[in-house]
């Protein structure tokens, strides 16, 4: 088992195969600081929007090369508050299952 800082269980070995080359360490760590370095764009991606946004006063706006345009859609259906779905098995109508990779770091 492999505990983090806190003592909260993290891995159980049975779960987990050991990485034995090192390529996959290297790799990892590549993943794992692009990923750092995505989360801090995306922030800056949050704030050049805002400030944006500010500067043309939420309104669309055009420039010499670019325009700022306002969008929507709909927003998500709520299905938990729906009282003719309480009781419905929803699961019957989900799209297939999606299975996807997360890198942590210990």
């Amino acid at each position: 088992m492999i505990n983090n800082i806190k003592g909260q269980l993290l891995i159980a070995e049975d779960n987990f195969k050991a990485a034995t080359k090192k390529q996959w360490n290297v790799v990892a760590g590549k993943l794992y600081r692009a990923q750092e370095q995505k989360r801090e764009l995306e922030s800056q991606i949050d704030l050049f929007k805002l400030e944006l946004a500010e500067l043309s006063h939420h309104r669309n706006t055009c420039g010499d090369e670019y325009y700022y345009q306002l969008q929507s859609m709909p927003g998500s259906v709520q299905y938990g508050i729906i009282p003719e779905l309480q009781h419905v098995d929803l699961n019957p109508y989900r799209k297939e299952k999606r299975n996807f990779w997360r890198l942590y770091k210990y």
